[in-house]
């Protein structure tokens, strides 16, 4: 631990990086422990660059000093620190999602799936009652024709009609104009 600031102890003594026996006194060997547990992985490029400046030999890189859990996904999370950088990572890639969501929604490139929902409900009631109301607009026609072929017309061009007014009803609703707005 020679050849450090007090500063620099102070502040980790604050940030409980190293380990103080009762009388205050630093015990080396656990503090260096501590101190490599929580070291920075982003940081492993300053600290060869000082050990170069001050002459030292360069110290080995630890494996949890450049394990940044990219198998795992979940970031160095044997430490605070560790836990902290996940966490961060966590939040960013949240926010990122978000402002990519809002993004593409305001493009129309994603719509509210409760919107949709509602709008399909919507329509297949609309397509139902048009289809159930067939034989009751049909019965007394088709009653009095004996010819097949005209049965046959007469069934097309109804169905047709129903056809096109629920096309244009769905044109018409606003549901469907507004599902990106949601």
């Amino acid at each position: 631990m020679k050849g450090l600031n007090k500063s620099t102890i102070t502040r980790w003594v604050d940030a409980g990086r190293l380990v103080i026996d009762a009388s205050g006194n630093v015990l080396v060997a656990e503090s260096e422990a501590r101190l490599s547990e929580t070291a920075d992985p982003a940081k492993h490029g300053v600290v060869k660059r000082h050990e170069r400046e001050r002459g030292e030999k360069p110290a080995a890189p630890k494996s949890d000093e450049l394990d940044l859990g990219e198998s795992s996904g979940r970031g160095n999370t044997d430490s605070a620190y560790g836990r902290r950088v996940t966490e961060s990572a966590r939040r960013e890639a949240a926010e990122a999602t978000l402002s990519e969501l809002k993004l593409a929604r305001e493009q129309g490139k994603v719509v509210d799936r409760e919107g949709v929902d509602r709008a399909l409900a919507d329509h297949a009631v609309m397509v139902r009652q048009a289809l159930e109301k067939l034989p009751y607009d049909l019965a007394q026609v088709l009653a009095a024709e004996s010819d097949p072929t005209k049965v046959r017309e007469i069934l097309q061009r109804e169905v047709g009609d129903v056809c096109r007014k629920i096309a244009n009803m769905l044109r018409a609703m606003p549901e469907l104009q507004n599902t990106t707005a949601q």
